[in-house]
């Protein structure tokens, strides 16, 4: 499935509408049982999804909670950080010293070359690896900050209200659209969430898909 944007109707904003990307490429008649689905339909769904989970499986989140602040806090990437920027600095002194040097007469010319050349290649290398880690460190300190936050609200142990992107990026996985009711018939309306603890939970909309959204959602329907 992927994302499409659609007008909404007598608005300027914009609708996300998933598809499946077989259908939405190569035809209907590829994927000929999809249907175009909502985003705000999705949210909903995931809503209900994961209210029924705390209440009925809380230990499901908690062990992922726990996975993941105690990969963050094994995690070096900062004390790597911190010495490939001391390495980095002392590459680009050599370098200022070898100019030195050079201006001073004290190296020739072959020699001041070849080290140069040697010296820039480990300087870019160093810069490109301190630039990627600095990146992981950056997602790190705001997943730290993102995971405390998701932690204090699942221990007061209120269900959402609204979708909330962070506590939906935090534990699923995927989502798959369509499946097989409980009479062995086809039905593109139902969601399975797949979580990355490998659980999953599927929730059938029926025929009417909307027909179990708040009224704030179905407003953003229009």
């Amino acid at each position: 499935m992927k994302p499409l944007l659609g007008e909404g109707h007598g608005t300027k904003n914009k609708k996300v509408i998933w598809h499946c990307i077989k259908s939405s490429k190569n035809g209907k008649k590829h994927c000929p049982d999809s249907k175009g689905i909502h985003e705000v339909v999705i949210e909903e769904a995931f809503v209900k999804v994961f209210n029924e989970m705390c209440q009925h499986n809380r230990e499901i989140i908690e062990e992922f909670i726990l996975t993941i602040e105690s990969a963050l806090s094994e995690s070096t990437s900062k004390k790597e950080l911190t010495s490939l920027k001391k390495e980095l600095n002392r590459v680009e002194e050599k370098i200022k010293k070898l100019i030195d040097l050079h201006i001073d007469g004290a190296i020739d010319r072959e020699n001041y070359d070849n080290k140069l050349l040697e010296l820039n290649t480990d300087k870019e290398r160093l810069a490109e690896e301190t630039n990627e880690l600095s990146l992981t460190a950056s997602e790190e300190k705001e997943m730290k900050t993102r995971l405390k936050s998701f932690r204090k609200y699942f221990d007061a142990n209120k269900p959402l209200k609204k979708f909330d992107a962070d506590v939906f990026e935090y534990i699923v996985e995927k989502i798959i659209f369509g499946g097989i009711d409980d009479k062995g018939q086809k039905d593109p309306y139902q969601l399975t969430f797949v979580f990355k603890t490998g659980s999953k939970s599927t929730i059938t909309m029926g025929k009417e898909p909307y027909s179990y959204l708040s009224p704030d959602a179905l407003r953003d329907l229009c």
